[in-house]
């Protein structure tokens, strides 16, 4: 019987953060941000998804506000996150806003498993 898998990490393109994450975020994770408005939650969840898909990775950027991210100018102005093309081939914006409002928590972890196993690469 094989022993558990090592959890494989991912470097976040943000310098230090990989130092005090030990290497980066686990692959394959779900990460929640949290902070006050105006803290630099969507630049940073940004810049990560933007470095991995500079990587030739999928992400998929979930919020539970009502932002708009089907927009350009809804992204982050730093021009060393945005990669043309990336989106939506790499980077997937999706608002699960609306799911929260009118199905509650179940329903935003019924359509957040219906999306990664949408979204997920056959190698996952």
């Amino acid at each position: 019987m094989p022993g558990p898998r090592e959890l494989q990490r991912v470097t976040t393109g943000v310098p230090g953060l990989d130092t005090v994450l030990a290497g980066g975020l686990f692959e394959a994770g779900v990460y929640i941000i949290q902070g006050a408005p105006g803290a630099g939650k969507t630049i940073l969840a940004s810049q990560i998804c933007f470095h991995q898909a500079a990587q030739l990775r999928r992400t998929v950027y979930y919020t539970l506000l009502a932002e708009a991210h089907d927009r350009p100018d809804g992204l982050p102005p730093a021009p060393a996150l945005l990669r043309p093309g990336a989106i939506p081939e790499r980077v997937s914006y999706v608002s699960g806003f609306q799911i929260l409002e009118a199905q509650g928590l179940p329903g935003v972890v019924r359509n957040l498993g219906e999306l990664l196993a949408a979204e997920r690469p056959p190698s996952w």
